[in-house]
């Protein structure tokens, strides 16, 4: 009931919870959904990192790389930098150390 309640408050609607498995993520618990949309995870979010070299994003990998900060155009900026290659955890760490910053 506690979760219910906190899914509510938080704003995770049955809508939400569809596109999140579009984005395909599957079987998550509410409590990641909560996370998920406190954090403002998005399909669209999810879908440009994919569309980035990162097909099979994980859940956790999508929700980290959004609460670091992590940008589609970050990570095309790090790859113009000769970045090539990198795990979304390796640019987490690269935008996390201000690698890119001016």
């Amino acid at each position: 009931m506690k979760q219910v309640v906190g899914a509510r408050v938080q704003g995770v609607t049955p809508e939400y919870v569809r596109d999140l498995k579009s984005a395909g993520f599957t079987n998550l618990t509410m409590n990641q959904v909560i996370a998920a949309r406190v954090q403002g995870l998005t399909p669209e979010y999810v879908s440009s990192l994919k569309s980035l070299g990162f097909p099979n994003l994980t859940f956790n990998e999508a929700l980290r790389a959004k609460v670091m900060g992590l940008t589609p155009d970050f990570v095309r900026q790090a790859r113009q930098h000769g970045f090539q290659n990198l795990t979304i955890n390796k640019l987490i760490e690269l935008k996390t150390m201000g690698v890119l910053s001016p």
